[in-house]
């Protein structure tokens, strides 16, 4: 399982939990609040951080790119370290 299966289902039990508690009976005001829900707009985007004091061995772009099991994460590296 990678960082960002976890995040979804972080966000996807997250939401549910929040919905739970809404019951709009104004079908207008329930497709917006629905709308904004599946736009992700309650909750921030995913933030991936590293230790400060953690040694650096290598760059990112000389990271084998068969240990980024996800290539997202590649995406998210872009800053060249070292």
């Amino acid at each position: 399982m990678s960082i960002f299966s976890i995040h979804e289902n972080i966000i996807k039990a997250y939401k549910e939990y929040v919905t739970s508690f809404v019951n709009i009976k104004d079908s207008r005001i329930d497709g917006l609040v629905n709308k904004k829900l599946d736009n992700g707009e309650l909750w921030p985007s995913l933030l991936l951080q590293f230790n400060p004091s953690f040694q650096v061995k290598q760059k990112t772009s000389e990271i084998d790119s068969s240990i980024l099991h996800d290539p997202r994460l590649s995406e998210r590296l872009f800053l060249d370290i070292k």
